[in-house]
């Protein structure tokens, strides 16, 4: 177990002391604890649940800059010494997904746990994006592509339909667990976490499984 850890915790030292020193991940992340600090001071006194409109675009912002977390390297060809660093890349991909999301959990946790935990996520999705994408412009068109097609989905849909599919959609699981209330017939808001880690969790393992494929 020794020989697993002691390489995990260097790497993850490794990966925290290189994020910010990447220079478009470090404008994204400043633009979104920006955008959260605003958020928190127009949040109405004591009031529970975070504006969930502007968590929409948090999430866009943090998924982002997970995403350019890895990119960048793959522009820079910074990505080669990273793996000669890290020769397992399921150490790498554990290691930069562990720095991204702290970092977008501390920018959501000025509204609350809920708002951390979401932009968590969020931030673990786009790391997945970055290693499946590797380019910055195929991750934007992923990334706002699977937000928008997944919010549109449900609008276009007849109102059964809709209902139906709104049960599964990643965007309205969020919305139901910034907001913390249980609408009837709905899952409960924790449930929409649930299914908020579900996704990122298959993004990461397809990554991962997409990145090994590439190296053999």
């Amino acid at each position: 177990m020794t020989r697993t850890v002691r390489p995990f915790l260097r790497a993850v030292w490794s990966e925290g002391t290189k994020l910010p020193s990447l220079p478009a991940t470090r404008r994204v992340l400043l633009a979104a604890a920006l955008l959260a600090a605003v958020l928190r001071v127009r949040q109405p006194a004591g009031a529970i649940a975070p504006d969930v409109g502007g968590y929409v675009l948090l999430q866009v912002l943090t998924a982002a800059a997970g995403a350019l977390s890895v990119t960048s390297e793959y522009a820079t060809g910074m990505m080669r010494l990273s793996m000669v660093a890290v020769p397992r890349r399921g150490l790498l991909l554990a290691a930069k997904a562990v720095v991204c999301a702290a970092a977008c959990f501390a920018i959501g946790a000025v509204s609350g746990p809920a708002g951390g935990l979401y932009l968590a996520l969020a931030g673990l999705a786009g790391v997945a994006t970055g290693f499946l994408a590797r380019s910055a412009t195929a991750a934007w068109v992923l990334l706002v592509g699977a937000a928008v097609g997944d919010a549109l989905l449900v609008r276009l849909l007849p109102d059964r339909p809709a209902r139906a599919a709104s049960r599964f959609s990643p965007t309205a699981a969020g919305d139901r667990f910034l907001d913390g209330r249980h609408a009837q017939s709905m899952p409960s808001p924790w449930a929409g976490a649930g299914l908020l880690a579900a996704v990122a969790v298959i993004a990461l393992v397809s990554a991962f499984v997409v990145s090994h494929h590439r190296e053999h």
